[in-house]
């Protein structure tokens, strides 16, 4: 008897997903989403810098700016460390206006220290309006 092959649908909507292997599936379809191998990933990836970040907000350095911080699912950037070519995270950073003690200084040794210690490409700083965290 031979086996049934299992259809693989969309967790969102449950449309019959392409016949790829999940490996081959597009990280940023925002339609089909992460495949649930890479949604594991993502979360322990995710975990890993928010314990990073949250520490890093809490540190004397930092903690007189009020940071928050941000790791959007499903966006990823293109980037390159060393000699290799990365595709990995982004961490958005809400925190304080320009020139109330945020500094383009203080923004290049963060970002910098970011990136170098968590599997991150870029470092953004939201500018302006109310944190969306803090809604």
């Amino acid at each position: 008897m031979a086996k049934k092959k299992k259809k693989n649908n969309c967790p969102f909507c449950n449309n019959e997903l392409i016949p790829f292997l999940e490996e081959d599936y597009n990280w940023s379809d925002y339609h089909c989403g992460l495949s649930e191998k890479r949604q594991k990933r993502f979360e322990f990836v995710a975990v890993l810098i928010a314990s990073f970040l949250d520490h890093l907000a809490k540190s004397k350095k930092y903690k007189k700016y009020n940071l928050k911080f941000a790791i959007p699912e499903g966006l990823f950037s293109t980037g390159v460390k060393g000699d290799n070519r990365t595709y990995s995270f982004i961490v958005l950073i809400f925190g304080p206006k320009l020139g109330e003690g945020m500094t383009y200084e203080v923004l290049d040794k963060l970002s910098t220290e970011i990136c170098n210690r968590v599997p991150v490409n870029r470092v953004a700083y939201c500018i302006g309006g109310v944190s969306p965290l803090d809604q």
